[in-house]
């Protein structure tokens, strides 16, 4: 957890470097709003953090994502005039705990995913668009284990799969500040689908504990999204991006289009 949160920390500190710099060099593309051109390319770093999803509860016990980092890469190609698809690698990890209490940190892990958006702009500035992207990992290994305030030990199984599937609806303007920088505030409204699975698995913490596979969903499945787009003539971008209610998570981004 510690090691991805410092190459988030260096991925933000490169964002803001990069976007200083693009005002002389170049230019900038806001993330998500903006019209994706036909047969162009696009490159974005980006970089999440987690700090709740509620989970399911099972037999009186209640489930939770107590925390989750992700930072990758995403790849864009723009097929039609405002509309792409593009594809997500990068490494994420999770911990999930339940009021036993059980905490459970998985291992800092790859992840794969894709997607598609889809872009309009008004003659009037104002943005409209939708976006849709499934993200997974499978057989994510168990790091550690604290059940009841004591260190797990002698660990078996327990492995995880993580699949995270969200739709989303955003509504924007495109505020022009100078002849290169743009400012583009956004939100709306996002579908968004939690689910893990881990196999049964035993610890001893201190006594020999038997766990029984668990297929939890997240509990809130609608939620709002905020964001701020810093454009920057016509191939570079950061963007910042809260999510809530379905899941509480921020995230940083930067875009370069070719």
């Amino acid at each position: 957890m510690k090691k991805i949160l410092i190459l988030m920390n260096i991925c933000a500190v490169l964002s803001f470097s990069v976007s200083a710099l693009a005002v002389q060099v170049g230019s900038m593309v806001s993330v998500p709003l903006d019209i994706m051109e036909e047969e162009r390319l696009s490159i974005n770093a980006e970089g999440s953090t987690i700090n709740e999803i509620d989970l399911d509860t099972k037999n009186g016990i209640t489930n939770s994502v107590d925390e989750g980092t992700q930072i990758g890469l995403k790849i864009a190609y723009g097929v039609t005039q405002g509309v792409s698809f593009y594809a997500k690698v990068g490494m994420a990890d999770w911990s999930i705990k339940n009021s036993t209490p059980m905490t459970i940190e998985y291992e800092t892990s790859p992840y794969y995913g894709g997607g598609i958006s889809y872009m309009y702009r008004s003659d009037t500035n104002v943005l409209v668009g939708g976006d849709i992207q499934y993200i997974m990992q499978s057989g994510i290994e168990v790091d550690s284990i604290t059940y009841n305030n004591t260190p797990a030990t002698n660990i078996i199984g327990l492995a995880g799969d993580f699949t995270t599937m969200q739709i989303s609806v955003l509504l924007g303007y495109d505020l022009e500040i100078s002849d290169d920088m743009n400012i583009v505030p956004y939100g709306g409204i996002t579908y968004s689908q939690f689910a893990y699975k881990s196999q049964t698995g035993s610890f001893t913490a201190p006594a020999a504990i038997s766990q029984a596979a668990q297929n939890l969903d997240s509990d809130d499945l609608l939620g709002f999204i905020v964001g701020l787009s810093l454009k920057m003539g016509n191939n570079l971008d950061v963007n910042l991006e809260g999510r809530f209610i379905a899941e509480s998570a921020f995230s940083i981004g930067f875009d370069y289009r070719f």
